[in-house]
């Protein structure tokens, strides 16, 4: 069998949800991390937390997918254009971190009603009709009910109310959906969501098979105040009650949701904890460790179900072949994860580049092909660096700090270094959020720059702390310092000859 070029093995996608539209049979590439798949669907496991790129995402998809022909709903939702601080209509007179858990219930219950009604052959048809008819009297008339109509939707029904509640009559003989009105409440939607609960919960229970829903890119409109938290919060909470009611009716449904770990750890309030631990798993790559993670068994993994020339080869073996031993100096292992935040989106995009230049020349990743494209590969990560900070920090901030560091122009300095470019160029004085010490902790924070012990070589070198290798590591300003070496050519630092 002729050695395949690297142009026929198949990486998949940086992003999850151009995977899931474009690579045919997605679920084959995606490497198990620690049994995650098994894990998320263990009965009290229903968030995944990991770092951006770490794939959340696709494992979602993943379940999904592999259990649909054996489910009655296995559905991953987008919370893309929710927007959190729209929740503010409904918060009423409780001021606390959880004000929105009755909303999120209600508009999860809601979206199960969605499912069921689209979902004409496991579910009873006489109730089908009748959540057919709620959904008109909440106001929505045909279509897809996305998860941010809801909301909309629910603002309508609040106004059209006058201050009385009108309750949808859940009733297996009812024919219509004029509903009923009871005495004045503040926020009516809150008198329909027991009947609705029960109602819902009811039709599950008649069905047998088992069912997910993931709720994920909570992420995308995220802005750190208190408005965002507090929504968080809550959400995390609405999911908690509808699947304990749902443990305790015997239903075989479970709500999921999955959450960066950054926004993760902004969150305070007492149940948070208790979520965390019990109820989440945690995609943990180790890059800590070049010998230790299992990112180059994702590599070998996806290798392996491209091409049937490696599908019989062990890692070790696959490696050899597909990629050159020594890259700048560097073996392979340390170059490739010196040059990543410890992320499979970032070594997929690496190799992707060298793919998309030398893909029908080459049958392995060589030296001069990885360097080569790795400028491109650092003005990715750069991009890739500047989305996470967004919504912790402002634009005009973000863009400073990177100013900052390539004005500096070198890989390694030291606090009273960095300062004397901070105070040169008068950073202080250009209307900035944020000052030095709170710069240098928020590029801490994303991976892009680390601190450093210095080591003689027999004590085994110089000693490297990255925040995204231990999750609690705060910034050392008394410590050295050294920019992330996938950034170095986007921020056009002076490279050292051998990076160890």
């Amino acid at each position: 069998m002729q050695r395949p070029k690297i142009g026929m093995l198949n990486f998949g996608e940086v992003y999850a949800e151009n995977e899931v539209l474009y690579l045919e049979n997605f679920e084959n590439y995606f490497y198990n991390i620690g049994s995650c798949i098994e894990k998320i669907q263990s009965p009290k496991k229903f968030v995944v937390v990991g770092r951006k790129g770490t794939g959340k995402t696709l494992l979602a998809h993943v379940v999904c997918k592999k259990i649909r022909s054996t489910s009655a709903i296995a559905e991953v939702e987008s919370l893309k254009d929710f927007v959190f601080h729209e929740l503010i209509h409904f918060q009423g007179v409780d001021i606390s971190s959880t004000k929105y858990v009755p909303i999120f219930e209600w508009m999860i219950y809601i979206n199960l009603a969605k499912h069921i009604v689209a979902n004409d052959v496991d579910f009873d048809k006489d109730k089908i009709a009748i959540l057919k008819e709620f959904l008109v009297f909440l106001g929505h008339a045909a279509g897809d009910l996305k998860l941010e109509k809801t909301i909309e939707l629910t603002k309508k029904f609040e106004s059209k109310t006058d201050g009385k509640a009108s309750v949808f009559a859940f009733s297996a003989n009812r024919t219509n959906a004029e509903g009923t009105t009871v005495k004045e409440g503040v926020r009516s939607y809150l008198e329909n969501i027991e009947n609705l609960k029960h109602f819902v919960i009811t039709v599950l229970s008649e069905q047998p098979k088992p069912s997910i829903v993931f709720y994920d890119e909570l992420d995308d409109k995220f802005v750190d105040d208190d408005e965002y938290k507090n929504g968080l919060i809550s959400f995390l909470g609405a999911i908690s009650r509808v699947n304990n009611e749902l443990i305790k009716n015997r239903v075989r449904l479970k709500i999921c949701t999955v959450i960066r770990r950054d926004i993760i750890d902004l969150l305070h309030s007492p149940n948070i904890n208790r979520i965390l631990e019990d109820n989440a798993i945690f995609l943990d790559w180790r890059s800590e460790s070049v010998h230790e993670t299992e990112l180059f068994e994702m590599i070998a993994h996806k290798i392996k179900n491209s091409s049937d020339y490696y599908c019989r080869k062990d890692v070790e073996k696959i490696l050899k072949e597909v990629i050159a031993d020594t890259i700048a100096g560097e073996h392979f292992r340390y170059y490739i994860i010196h040059r990543t935040l410890g992320r499979p989106r970032d070594i997929v995009r690496l190799l992707s580049l060298v793919i998309e230049e030398y893909g029908h020349t080459l049958e392995r990743f060589e030296s001069y092909a990885l360097s080569e494209r790795l400028p491109s590969y650092s003005s990715y990560l750069k991009r890739e660096i500047s989305s996470e900070l967004s919504g912790h920090l402002s634009p005009r901030d973000i863009d400073a700090m990177f100013e900052l560091l390539q004005l500096y122009g070198k890989r390694s300095f030291t606090h009273n270094s960095i300062k004397k470019v901070y105070d040169k160029y008068k950073f202080s004085d250009k209307g900035l959020s944020l000052q030095l010490d709170e710069m240098l902790g928020s590029l801490f924070n994303v991976g892009a720059i680390g601190n450093y012990i210095e080591r003689p070589r027999h004590e085994g070198g110089f000693c490297y702390y990255w925040s995204y290798n231990h999750y609690d590591l705060k910034v050392k300003l008394d410590s050295n310092f050294e920019i992330h070496p996938g950034l170095w050519d986007a921020l056009r630092i002076q490279k050292p000859k051998c990076r160890l």
